[in-house]
């Protein structure tokens, strides 16, 4: 039982780490929303090194973006 619980969980943190790189990719969603996932994956999951920095150089952009507002790019700065 507790084996299958495990597996259960792993695989669950798989799809959901893997969701959330994709969500970040894309440009079609809102902003904050991103960022949201940008921090979620660092703060939770097990990230390699190439997807950690992958997560931060996308932060990062949003960070310096002066085109969006002022509370989004603290947000991403966070």
């Amino acid at each position: 039982m507790l084996f299958k619980f495990i597996k259960r969980l792993n695989k669950t943190k798989y799809f959901l780490k893997n969701a959330c790189l994709d969500f970040l990719r894309d440009i079609e969603n809102m902003t904050m929303y991103r960022i949201l996932a940008g921090q979620y994956l660092l703060q939770k999951q097990y990230c390699n090194d190439s997807e950690i920095s992958i997560i931060e150089n996308f932060l990062l952009s949003f960070a310096e973006d002066n085109h969006l507002d002022y509370d989004l790019r603290a947000d991403a700065a966070d």
